[in-house]
Protein backbone atom coordinates (compact mmCIF):
# COMPACT_ATOMS: atom_id res chain seq x y z
CA UNK A 1 0.00 0.00 0.00
CA UNK A 2 2.96 2.38 0.81
CA UNK A 3 4.67 1.43 -2.42
CA UNK A 4 1.38 2.32 -4.25
CA UNK A 5 0.71 5.57 -2.91
CA UNK A 6 4.72 6.30 -3.40
CA UNK A 7 4.49 5.44 -7.28
CA UNK A 8 0.81 7.82 -7.49
CA UNK A 9 3.26 10.65 -6.23
CA UNK A 10 5.67 10.35 -8.46
CA UNK A 11 3.27 9.73 -11.33
CA UNK A 12 1.45 13.06 -10.12
CA UNK A 13 4.84 15.10 -9.63
CA UNK A 14 5.90 13.34 -13.49
CA UNK A 15 2.31 14.56 -14.85
CA UNK A 16 2.39 18.15 -13.28
CA UNK A 17 5.58 19.44 -14.92
CA UNK A 18 4.46 17.85 -17.66
CA UNK A 19 1.98 19.13 -18.16
CA UNK A 20 3.31 22.77 -16.77
CA UNK A 21 6.33 22.81 -19.74
CA UNK A 22 3.85 21.99 -22.34
CA UNK A 23 1.58 24.80 -21.33
CA UNK A 24 4.27 27.55 -20.12
CA UNK A 25 5.44 29.80 -22.39
CA UNK A 26 9.00 31.22 -21.57
CA UNK A 27 10.65 34.21 -23.16
CA UNK A 28 14.07 35.45 -22.77
CA UNK A 29 15.53 39.27 -22.74
CA UNK A 30 19.11 40.12 -22.88
CA UNK A 31 19.40 42.75 -19.59
CA UNK A 32 22.50 44.32 -21.74
CA UNK A 33 21.06 45.31 -24.68
CA UNK A 34 17.90 46.76 -22.75
CA UNK A 35 19.88 48.86 -20.46
CA UNK A 36 22.19 49.73 -23.22
CA UNK A 37 19.45 51.03 -25.75
CA UNK A 38 16.75 51.76 -23.95
CA UNK A 39 15.90 55.78 -23.84
CA UNK A 40 15.28 55.85 -20.35
CA UNK A 41 18.92 54.59 -19.80
CA UNK A 42 20.72 56.61 -22.42
CA UNK A 43 18.88 59.85 -21.36
CA UNK A 44 20.52 58.76 -17.52
CA UNK A 45 23.71 58.70 -18.89
CA UNK A 46 23.52 62.20 -20.78
CA UNK A 47 22.26 63.97 -17.92
CA UNK A 48 24.89 62.50 -16.07
CA UNK A 49 27.21 63.46 -18.05
CA UNK A 50 26.36 67.00 -17.78
CA UNK A 51 25.96 67.25 -14.34
CA UNK A 52 29.45 66.10 -14.12
CA UNK A 53 31.01 68.08 -16.50
CA UNK A 54 29.09 70.65 -15.05
CA UNK A 55 31.18 70.10 -11.32
CA UNK A 56 34.50 69.05 -12.83
CA UNK A 57 34.46 73.00 -13.92
CA UNK A 58 34.32 73.87 -10.15
CA UNK A 59 37.03 71.27 -9.72
CA UNK A 60 39.10 72.30 -12.70
CA UNK A 61 39.12 76.08 -11.30
CA UNK A 62 40.55 74.97 -7.90
CA UNK A 63 43.18 72.68 -9.70
CA UNK A 64 44.28 76.02 -12.16
CA UNK A 65 44.29 77.74 -8.29
CA UNK A 66 46.54 74.94 -7.46
CA UNK A 67 48.86 75.75 -10.64
CA UNK A 68 49.20 79.14 -10.69
CA UNK A 69 50.65 79.31 -7.15
CA UNK A 70 52.40 76.50 -7.46
CA UNK A 71 54.03 77.73 -11.15
CA UNK A 72 54.17 81.24 -8.83
CA UNK A 73 56.31 79.77 -6.09
CA UNK A 74 58.49 77.98 -8.17
CA UNK A 75 59.22 80.41 -10.31
CA UNK A 76 59.77 83.27 -7.38
CA UNK A 77 61.47 80.33 -4.73
CA UNK A 78 64.55 82.22 -4.87
CA UNK A 79 63.68 86.23 -4.22
CA UNK A 80 61.13 84.77 -2.04
CA UNK A 81 61.68 85.24 1.90
CA UNK A 82 61.88 82.02 4.01
CA UNK A 83 58.09 82.65 5.52
CA UNK A 84 56.82 83.85 2.20
CA UNK A 85 57.84 80.05 0.98
CA UNK A 86 56.65 78.68 3.89
CA UNK A 87 52.82 80.34 3.54
CA UNK A 88 52.94 79.86 0.06
CA UNK A 89 53.76 75.91 0.38
CA UNK A 90 50.77 76.04 3.02
CA UNK A 91 48.31 77.36 0.36
CA UNK A 92 49.41 75.15 -2.10
CA UNK A 93 48.63 72.08 0.65
CA UNK A 94 45.44 73.56 1.57
CA UNK A 95 44.26 74.15 -2.38
CA UNK A 96 45.63 70.88 -3.35
CA UNK A 97 43.49 69.20 -0.15
CA UNK A 98 40.53 71.20 -1.62
CA UNK A 99 41.09 70.17 -4.88
CA UNK A 100 41.26 66.31 -3.98
CA UNK A 101 38.18 66.66 -1.71
CA UNK A 102 36.11 67.94 -3.98
CA UNK A 103 36.97 65.21 -6.32
CA UNK A 104 36.26 62.52 -4.25
CA UNK A 105 32.60 64.76 -3.69
CA UNK A 106 32.27 64.48 -7.41
CA UNK A 107 33.05 60.70 -7.55
CA UNK A 108 30.81 60.09 -4.91
CA UNK A 109 27.77 62.70 -6.04
CA UNK A 110 27.72 60.63 -9.26
CA UNK A 111 27.66 57.22 -8.00
CA UNK A 112 24.63 58.29 -5.77
CA UNK A 113 22.90 60.06 -8.53
CA UNK A 114 23.41 56.97 -10.83
CA UNK A 115 22.38 54.69 -8.38
CA UNK A 116 19.15 56.77 -7.53
CA UNK A 117 18.35 57.10 -11.61
CA UNK A 118 19.29 53.79 -12.58
CA UNK A 119 16.69 52.14 -9.83
CA UNK A 120 13.99 54.01 -11.46
CA UNK A 121 14.79 53.17 -14.96
CA UNK A 122 15.01 49.51 -13.64
CA UNK A 123 11.78 49.72 -12.07
CA UNK A 124 10.65 51.18 -15.06
CA UNK A 125 11.70 48.41 -16.92
CA UNK A 126 10.51 45.42 -14.68
CA UNK A 127 7.32 46.80 -14.51
CA UNK A 128 6.87 46.90 -17.91
CA UNK A 129 8.15 43.62 -18.92
CA UNK A 130 5.55 42.02 -16.13
CA UNK A 131 2.65 44.07 -18.35
CA UNK A 132 4.20 42.89 -21.45
CA UNK A 133 4.56 39.61 -20.63
CA UNK A 134 1.18 39.47 -19.15
CA UNK A 135 -0.45 41.17 -22.30
CA UNK A 136 1.55 38.02 -24.49
CA UNK A 137 0.77 35.17 -22.14
CA UNK A 138 4.06 34.63 -21.05
CA UNK A 139 4.56 32.93 -17.72
CA UNK A 140 7.94 32.93 -17.50
CA UNK A 141 11.03 35.66 -18.69
CA UNK A 142 14.62 34.77 -17.54
CA UNK A 143 16.55 37.57 -18.27
CA UNK A 144 20.69 37.04 -19.35
CA UNK A 145 23.46 39.39 -19.30
CA UNK A 146 27.07 39.25 -20.66
CA UNK A 147 27.95 36.60 -18.02
CA UNK A 148 26.23 34.17 -19.45
CA UNK A 149 23.13 32.85 -17.15
CA UNK A 150 21.90 30.94 -19.99
CA UNK A 151 23.64 29.13 -22.71
CA UNK A 152 21.51 29.24 -25.49
CA UNK A 153 17.85 30.50 -26.28
CA UNK A 154 16.17 30.13 -29.65
CA UNK A 155 15.29 33.12 -31.55
CA UNK A 156 11.89 32.37 -31.59
CA UNK A 157 12.00 32.93 -27.61
CA UNK A 158 13.89 36.05 -27.75
CA UNK A 159 11.86 39.33 -26.64
CA UNK A 160 15.16 41.35 -26.43
CA UNK A 161 13.79 43.45 -29.42
CA UNK A 162 10.33 43.46 -29.43
CA UNK A 163 10.29 44.83 -25.32
CA UNK A 164 13.05 47.40 -26.41
CA UNK A 165 10.98 49.06 -29.38
CA UNK A 166 7.68 48.67 -27.36
CA UNK A 167 9.52 49.88 -24.34
CA UNK A 168 11.35 52.93 -25.65
CA UNK A 169 7.66 53.93 -27.52
CA UNK A 170 6.20 54.11 -24.11
CA UNK A 171 9.29 56.25 -22.91
CA UNK A 172 8.86 58.71 -25.96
Amino acid sequence: MLICAFIASILSVVLSVNTFSNSAKVAFINSSILVERYYGFIEIHQTLDKKVDEWNLIGDSIYAQYIRKSDYLNNNRHTLKPNEIDLLEKELSITFNEYSRYQNEIEERAKNEYELMTKGAFNQINSFIESYSQANGIDIVIGITSSGNMLYGSERIDITYKVLEELNQTYK
